[in-house]
């Protein structure tokens, strides 16, 4: 590749990281980041009463460099929401040079949780610690989802370790120039994912992507729900796209809710639109994956929750109405394997 294009094609990564958050955080401004809920406000929020939900659009910790990531919940968290790792698919792997399909597939991004148990009045250690799982005796939550993280990373000598531009070459990458700026607009663009609503057992998450729907590449969001069980520790994970119209509004819900197993390992495949390269170079919208996550059920979305699950910006009760309506789909469509809270 000659430095001119590869300049070209460092330009065009920003592009790509880019575009579909902005196009969608231009039309709601309102919803600026702030830093993500630190250990304190997360144990003030008093699940013993009304749950408190904090609404306010913020961005999510990040995963420590360095961390092993494999197929399970790596070293300091107790579930692996999801890993995924993007590739050219073989329809359209043909269209696009080995370059750029390398540069495609050169990263993995990943998405933590950690559930905790409250310390009982007795001094029962917390799961970590090897607690049991039973609810505290007063009937208040136990468990919690004490923090969330997400991170970006690459195959370092055979291991898959969580990345910055600032460590990967004392953590062993030693990446060249373009995919140093690769791992840099990558990075950028997984942080630009939001958590819209905040409780101490739920979460809502809000991924911008580019998704073949319809024949065509489509500007998305795919909206996580993660919720935690108060008395057993069990999380589930239920995840939607959001279709998005010229203004960057949400325009209605694409295709059925779907339930993730426990350590979602996922290999994305992307489809290449050949008409949406410029001289051999991606657009914006070259790649857009070919599906969202499958999950080990999936649920047709009820007429009472459509207006919950395409909210833009959700309140506090309409958060917890969202959650409430998710947590009875899952009880009564399907009882879910336990999913170990260590």
């Amino acid at each position: 590749m000659s430095h001119k294009k590869a300049v070209v094609l460092l330009v065009v990564l920003h592009l790509i990281g880019f575009a579909a958050f902005a196009l969608w955080r231009g039309c709601n401004d309102d919803r600026e980041a702030e830093p993500p809920l630190d250990a304190a406000e997360i144990e003030q929020m008093d699940a013993a009463k009304i749950e408190r939900i904090d609404v306010v659009s913020r961005e999510l910790a990040e995963i420590t460099p360095g961390t092993e990531i494999v197929d399970c919940p790596p070293q300091g968290w107790s579930h692996l929401i999801i890993k995924s790792w993007p590739n050219v698919g073989p329809d359209t792997r043909g269209k696009v040079s080995d370059s750029v399909a390398a540069i495609v597939s050169l990263l993995f991004t990943a998405i933590t949780a950690d559930v905790q148990k409250e310390e009982a009045d007795d001094g029962t250690a917390s799961p970590a610690a090897g607690g049991t799982a039973s609810p505290a005796a007063d009937g208040t939550a136990s468990y919690y989802l004490a923090k969330l993280a997400i991170g970006v990373g690459a195959d370092v000598d055979g291991r898959h370790l969580t990345l910055t531009p600032e460590t990967q070459q004392e953590l062993g990458a030693d990446l060249g120039l373009i995919d140093r700026q690769v791992l840099s607009v990558g990075r950028d663009k997984f942080r630009e994912m939001r958590c819209i609503a905040r409780s101490k057992t739920t979460a809502l998450l809000d991924s911008p992507e580019v998704l073949l729907h319809g024949g065509e590449h489509r500007h998305v969001l795919l909206r996580y729900a993660i919720l935690v069980d108060a008395a057993t520790g069990r999380l589930d994970t239920l995840l939607w796209a959001l279709d998005l119209d010229e203004r960057g509004n949400i325009s209605g819900l694409i295709g059925p809710i779907q339930l993730l197993p426990a350590d979602k390992v996922e290999d994305c495949t992307l489809h290449a639109d050949p008409d949406a390269f410029v001289l051999g170079v991606p657009t914006a919208i070259a790649f857009a994956m070919t599906s969202i996550p499958q999950g080990r059920r999936t649920f047709a979305c009820p007429a009472s929750l459509k207006e919950l699950v395409t909210q833009s910006s959700p309140t506090a009760d309409s958060a917890r109405q969202l959650q409430r309506q998710l947590r009875e789909l899952i009880r009564s469509s399907f009882s879910p394997v336990a999913s170990n809270p260590q």
